[in-house]
């Protein structure tokens, strides 16, 4: 047996199980995780609690180092590419994507795709900002994706700057084979749960062959257990 090398990758997801929104107690916990060198946190969002994405800004703010996995539910691409885009701002680069299940997976790779397409709306010396010469932005390094599918339409450009890390980190918890196909095509991390070791290991081996048949890189598809 090959005894691995690669550093461990440990993550915390918390609950926010209190009847009300309790931000020190959230901030708190990030923070202790942060100490304790996990490489990102999420929360389970539950009624009455802050929602994720607003959550993650705030503690944006009051951690150095530590990943911020955010969830959004709102179906929309454009609206997922520029809050994200706009936490990897905020967090210096922290930002991680918690991509959700649907129930169609043509209307799935669409969306995910057209996040990415968004992201990928300025290069990143696209903005000149030459008060000499009055040009903000070279026009020729802005994209507009004029895209209309079967589920969305959206004709950007995105309005935030490219996100410092380019794309936030995909994050795939899945729940179908549907979200396995796309999280093997996309994901740069797939978050699963398994009750014993033979099961996690075979999994493991499943995900890394099936990327390497698309002509991916298995070593830039991280898998996490819970």
């Amino acid at each position: 047996m090959t005894r691995r090398t690669d550093p461990l990758i440990v993550g915390a997801c918390f609950t926010a199980n209190t009847r009300r929104p309790d931000f020190e107690r959230l901030k708190a916990l990030a923070r202790s995780a942060e100490r304790g060198t996990f490489a990102a946190l999420s929360f389970t969002e539950l009624p009455e609690q802050f929602e994720a994405l607003t959550l993650m800004s705030a503690l944006a703010a009051v951690t150095e180092h530590i990943g911020l996995i955010a969830t959004p539910h709102d179906p929309e691409p454009y609206h997922i590419a520029r809050k994200l885009a706009s936490l990897d701002h905020l967090s210096n680069g922290r930002a991680a994507w918690g991509v959700a299940s649907e129930p169609s997976s043509q209307r799935a790779n669409e969306r995910h795709d057209l996040v990415n397409d968004l992201w990928d709306s300025w290069d990143d010396d696209a903005f000149i900002r030459d008060k000499a010469s009055g040009r903000y932005f070279d026009p020729g390094k802005l994209h507009t994706l004029n895209h209309k599918g079967e589920h969305f339409s959206v004709r950007g450009p995105l309005n935030v700057a490219r996100p410092p890390q380019g794309h936030p980190l995909r994050v795939h918890t899945l729940a179908s084979e549907a979200d396995k196909t796309l999280a093997i095509r996309v994901a740069d991390v797939i978050i699963a749960g398994h009750r014993d070791l033979p099961a996690a290991q075979a999994f493991y081996h499943d995900i890394k062959q099936r990327a390497a048949a698309l002509g991916r890189n298995p070593e830039h598809l991280k898998i996490l257990t819970t």
